[in-house]
């Protein structure tokens, strides 16, 4: 499949309208955070306090990674990689695409933490909010790019300006 019906279906399910509006899941809690590892939320001996920068209000605890929890991470992905590397690139574009529709679920939330965290205003951090959900969209669009050479069974490495994605998501083709 060309990269070009590969956008194809991205869009046609981006303008597909939602009858209704993203879920939320009920046990994300914006004041309590925890590290995850191999889908489990894990502590931590240490922590970290942020501070807002426009209130000088101390902020919520954060775990700070110990090198077991690095090597529980790597360890994840390695088990993990096997049938991710089979997972087609329209199941990996959905995946993105639900991914970028939960977040959304969750705007005013990442809104509000966003703004205790960096003392902005909510118009810049809204500005940051859209931002990112274009960033998710742009990769999906470099997942299909790299499909589509790969699938063309070429080597080496990919200019992937010449199909509209920035230079600096330039990649191995064979990776």
């Amino acid at each position: 499949m060309a990269a070009s019906q590969r956008l194809e279906i991205i869009s046609s399910h981006l303008q597909t309208p939602t009858v209704m509006s993203p879920s939320k899941v009920n046990n994300i809690d914006f004041q309590s955070f925890s590290n995850i590892v191999d889908g489990q939320p894990r502590g931590g001996k240490a922590k970290y306090n942020g501070i807002n920068p426009a209130t000088k209000e101390k902020l919520w605890d954060v775990p700070i990674a110990a090198q077991q929890d690095v090597e529980g991470a790597v360890s994840a992905a390695r088990k993990a990689f096997p049938s991710w590397s089979k997972t087609p690139f329209e199941q990996r574009a959905k995946l993105l695409v639900q991914f970028a529709d939960a977040y959304e679920g969750y705007e005013k939330e990442f809104t509000d933490l966003m703004v205790a965290e960096t003392g902005k205003p909510v118009c810049s951090i809204l500005k940051t909010l859209i931002s990112l959900k274009l960033e998710i969209l742009s990769l999906v669009c470099h997942v299909a790019t790299i499909c589509d050479w790969r699938s063309q069974g070429r080597q080496g490495v990919l200019d992937a300006s010449r199909y509209g994605v920035p230079s600096g998501f330039q990649t191995v083709g064979g990776v």
